[in-house]
């Protein structure tokens, strides 16, 4: 069977949240998925607490670099597929093998 290893960081719920939904994608799959949460399972805990209180303070001191750091990324994953439609496909404007699922995202068909 195959395996995944998902490594997120329980520095709120976003990563964890995104880490179990990559896990469950990859069951649907037949894919064996192991979440491991690096800093609470595999650091010593005052690294943990001193990382932590540094993300934080980052997030709420600093938020302009976040915005910066996001600026312009808006529509990169659709971008990303534009491309490889683009040599995936006969006619990329009228796809059979990298389709769209509205509200979900993206589905390969061979």
């Amino acid at each position: 069977m195959t395996r995944a290893l998902i490594l997120t960081a329980s520095y709120g719920s976003g990563h964890n949240t995104a880490a179990h939904s990559l896990a469950g994608a990859f069951e649907r799959e037949g894919v064996s998925a192991i979440v491991v949460d690096h800093f609470r399972d595999l650091v010593h805990p005052t690294f943990e607490r001193a990382s932590r209180g540094l993300y934080y303070w980052i997030i709420r001191h600093t938020p302009v670099v976040w915005g910066l750091a996001y600026a312009g990324q808006g529509r990169t994953v659709d971008n990303f597929v534009a491309q490889l439609r683009s040599k995936l496909e006969s006619d990329p404007d009228r796809p059979k093998h990298l389709l769209t699922v509205r509200g979900s995202g993206y589905r390969f068909v061979p």
